[in-house]
């Protein structure tokens, strides 16, 4: 080399393969860390769906049931059944005919596993039966009493006094 300069070194072969492998590990490491955030993201935006969904299928059952309670509520005759014996030994009028007209609405719709008529009683966390329907299994009678504790149903009041709800059968 002339005037003292050195000549350019050539790469040796170590270091080709030193730097070679470094490369290799660090896309290794990248495309890892691209594969994990790609499932990560599929899978929170699969969860937000699944939640997205699943909320606006409820708030249709809501609906559905809020429409099938008040169509009822609309029907019902408060004041008779209002004043309807606390333990009837028998079922009266418009006990017979809420017990038909409930029948029929659970036999149309699938979604319904009981229907049932409550009166309070003199303790606020129990109710009293005034007519119940149900799908499968056996209904109370009427003057049973009812549990209030149990609060997975929806209701709605169709007279101060009586309380008309709608069970949904699970699927």
């Amino acid at each position: 080399p002339p005037n003292g300069m050195s000549a350019p070194s050539e790469p040796s072969p170590e270091g080709e393969l030193g730097e070679l492998a470094l490369w290799r590990r660090f896309h290794i490491r990248l495309t890892v860390l691209y594969g994990g955030l790609t499932l990560l993201s599929i899978a929170l935006l699969g969860f937000s769906t699944y939640r997205s969904d699943l909320r606006r299928e409820l708030a249709a059952i809501q609906q559905q049931l809020l429409v099938t309670a008040e169509s009822l509520a609309v029907s019902i005759d408060g004041d008779a059944l209002a004043a309807l014996p606390a333990k009837p030994s028998s079922i009266h009028e418009p006990q017979a005919q809420l017990l038909n007209r409930f029948r029929t609405i659970v036999r149309r719709d699938p979604d319904l596993a009981s229907i049932y008529l409550l009166k309070p009683t003199q303790i606020p966390t129990r109710l009293r039966f005034v007519v119940d329907v149900v799908r499968q299994g056996a209904s109370a009678k009427s003057g049973e009493i009812y549990d209030r504790s149990e609060e997975h149903t929806s209701e709605l009041q169709s007279h101060s006094d009586l309380v008309c709800r709608l069970l949904l059968e699970k699927k």
